[in-house]
């Protein structure tokens, strides 16, 4: 057949056809191939951050035996709601029955909170090995369902040797 004969011009096309389907297939694979490479990496820092937040099985068995057991009315107006751990950190949470965050404001009553948390979760609190290294925090509710105060202490202040 010629050159120019219509079936030349014919197998040009298919071939033309024939590259582009290929160039679609490959461009499709390197996507998937792209996507898959892109899964495998590692997470974010966000994510990894949230994976090294996680508490020890010890700490969660800890604080789950006392949730069992809460919410518990340990004064006239306080409850002892529950308990939140992550990695090295427990929080005891409370609500007050008959006090706003106004209230409490006007009341000064900071200090004694804080006394009688401290008294609840003596030093001896860090004895367990997997309380080692974790701080306690009291976060108190008024009624009205604000937080009023938020304090932490720490095996290091617990402990540490008292000033004469």
């Amino acid at each position: 057949m010629p050159e120019g004969s219509f079936m030349n011009k014919r197998e040009v096309v298919e071939m033309s056809q024939k590259k582009s389907t290929l160039l679609r297939a490959g461009v499709a694979l390197a996507t998937i191939v792209a996507v898959l490479v892109l899964i495998s990496l590692p997470r974010y820092s966000s994510d990894q951050s949230e994976a090294d937040d996680i508490a020890s099985p010890e700490l969660n068995e800890a604080a789950d035996g006392l949730n069992d057991v809460l919410p518990q009315r340990i004064a006239q107006s306080t409850y002892f709601d529950s308990v939140g751990v992550r990695k090295n950190s427990m929080s005891y949470y409370y609500s007050l029955e008959n006090l706003s965050e106004d209230e409490f404001l006007q009341k000064e009553l900071k200090d004694s909170l804080m006394s009688e948390a401290e008294k609840r979760v003596p030093c001896t609190t860090w004895r367990p090995v997997y309380m080692q290294g974790v701080d306690v925090s009291f976060i108190y509710y008024s009624n009205d369902g604000k937080e009023i105060l938020h304090f932490t202490r720490s095996q290091s202040t617990c402990c540490a040797p008292s000033e004469s």
